[in-house]
């Protein structure tokens, strides 16, 4: 995996902490199957990843046929 530092060189040897912050497992990508995210092109998915965590982990909302059956009049 290349990585370039600030001259615009390529660094022969990337630290660990550069190749595991944009790599995900096969393990993380198949928690996400199910998510519209799993079908971005790779580049996008990991800054959707990081910019909606609280989107990701928020439980499905309830289906609205549900809500007003349980409403009491």
């Amino acid at each position: 995996m290349d990585s370039s530092n600030s001259t615009g060189k390529v660094d022969e040897k990337p630290t660990i902490d550069n190749r595991n912050k944009w790599s995900y497992s096969r393990e993380k990508m198949l928690i996400l199957n199910d998510s519209p995210i799993c079908f971005l092109r790779p580049p996008f998915f990991s800054s959707v990843v990081l910019h909606l965590p609280e989107l990701i982990r928020l439980p499905p909302s309830p289906d609205i046929s549900d809500l007003l059956t349980n409403v009491e009049i």
